[in-house]
């Protein structure tokens, strides 16, 4: 391979990271305007009681537009995911790590949006909606971790991102708090969960 050809194929990787960096803002931004939108269009529905995945759960009424857009998203993510892998595959471990569980994220995203979706609070139990919470609290697990392991990997790789160990720790606290209190209220019979599940998703997705 020549010289040329070598900085053509440089130059080529150089732009597609850029794309797929792009594709990790657009994600979280897909993903709030559709939770806006299923809000909109689903009857008697509010940010303020009902959980985000009661949008997509089974037999609900825009389940396939929504859950369309969902997918998207998750497909953005991972995009965002192997976009840090690619950039930092010999640079640092611990970030291409969290980028790989950016990657393992979107995919359980996209399955819970379709094929595990919730089952109806107060219905029969079925083996998806059993799946969707597992998957759910392994998603959880899962961003927590890259959150964390970009931070500490950021902080090692460039001066720059000094700061970003601490900022990922915080972001992680806040998520813990918002996300433990969530099955406090429903025991209590607070109707509240909506809220602090959007509050706890929104200190992840930014």
């Amino acid at each position: 391979m020549t010289t040329k050809n070598m900085v053509q194929n440089a130059e080529g990787v150089r732009i597609n990271q850029g794309a797929l960096f792009w594709a990790g803002i657009l994600g979280p931004f897909v993903y709030v305007l559709n939770v806006i939108l299923g809000g909109v269009i689903t009857q008697g529905y509010s940010h303020i009681r009902n959980a985000v995945s009661e949008l997509t759960q089974r037999g609900a009424s825009n389940i396939v537009t929504l859950s369309a857009f969902f997918v998207v998203s998750a497909i953005l993510m991972i995009a965002f995911g192997i976009a840090i892998m690619l950039h930092y595959r010999h640079r640092s471990r611990q970030v291409y790590a969290g980028g790989a569980l950016i990657v393992v994220y979107g995919v359980f995203a996209s399955l819970l949006a379709t094929v595990f979706p919730q089952d109806p609070v107060g219905a029969d139990s079925t083996f998806p909606g059993t799946m969707h919470l597992v998957f759910a609290g392994l998603a959880a697990l899962v961003i927590v971790g890259s959150i964390l392991l970009i931070g500490m990997g950021l902080r090692q790789t460039e001066e720059r991102w000094h700061y970003f160990k601490l900022y990922s720790v915080i972001t992680v606290i806040v998520m813990l708090i918002f996300g433990a209190s969530t099955p406090i209220l429903m025991m209590n019979g607070i109707e509240l969960m909506g809220l602090f599940e959007r509050l706890t998703q929104l200190a992840y997705l930014q």
